[in-house]
């Protein structure tokens, strides 16, 4: 973590930190609280996974309960998806890439695209 020469970090036992790992392919958030790290032994820190559920705007298949998130994002009548059960509305008549159903945006960094939204 970058820090400038004045800012002087220190962790409190009254917090809650959140990681998240922003794959191509999987997200996850973990969560580390400070009541339960011991100062005097941080070879051992305890991160928490947070699980989510998992489900699609297209109602069949149930949900999923997961700590491993899709990199999928969808919106469908205004109100966003995530997760692995959006694996079935690539290529679905309703859902279009870059419009409302993102995923492998990462692929995408760094490439001149068009512009994904209006001025």
């Amino acid at each position: 973590m970058f820090l400038p020469e004045k800012f002087t970090y220190k962790p409190t036992k009254d917090a809650v930190y959140f990681g998240i790992d922003l794959g191509t392919t999987y997200t996850l958030v973990a969560t580390v609280d400070s009541v339960e790290v011991k100062l005097d032994n941080l070879t051992q820190i305890p991160v928490k996974f947070i699980s989510y559920k998992q489900i699609s705007p297209i109602k069949h298949g149930g949900e999923i309960n997961d700590e491993k998130v899709a990199s999928i994002i969808a919106v469908s009548e205004g109100k966003p998806y995530c997760g692995s059960k959006l694996y079935e509305l690539k290529g679905h008549e309703e859902f279009v890439r870059n419009q409302n159903i993102f995923y492998h945006w990462k692929l995408d960094l760094g490439i001149d695209r068009h512009p994904l939204y209006p001025d």
